[in-house]
């Protein structure tokens, strides 16, 4: 299942990994905009976007935490919830709510940086997703 950005949204090429990941530290990894992986984010209201991730439907990536860090940035950690289970690969879209800090400056473009994180194998990743005010 391939995802379409919409024209609204803007994605940065480039993902640095996370400290113990599987890439070697100091490595960019190359996103292509329509990848199936890649987080999708809209605005629901003046401080809530969703976010749409693709993967595993048994193991869907969770938001765990919303960090403020600027007045137009902000941190959104996804984390998966395997246990022992095993995670098929089935490409299942999961769309959770996630409220945003309030005191946001929701007048200007916003910065969503997305920490992903899948427990078993260890591997972690970035996505950044600007997004232009709410209703523009």
């Amino acid at each position: 299942m391939a995802s379409c950005l919409e024209e609204s949204h803007q994605r940065v090429d480039h993902v640095r990994p996370l400290p113990g990941s599987v890439v070697p530290q100091g490595s960019f990894i190359q996103l292509s905009v329509d990848s199936s992986d890649s987080a999708q984010l809209e605005w629901t209201g003046d401080a809530a976007v969703s976010v749409t991730t693709v993967g595993s439907g048994s193991c869907p990536l969770i938001p765990q935490s919303v960090i403020r860090e600027a007045d137009d940035q902000v941190t959104i950690q996804l984390r998966s919830s395997e246990g022992e289970q095993v995670c098929p690969a089935d490409a299942t879209p999961s769309t959770y709510d996630v409220d945003l800090p309030t005191d946001l400056d929701t007048e200007r473009p916003i910065l969503f940086r997305l920490v992903l994180s899948h427990g078993r194998v260890g591997l972690r990743y970035e996505e950044f997703v600007v997004l232009p005010p709410p209703g523009s």
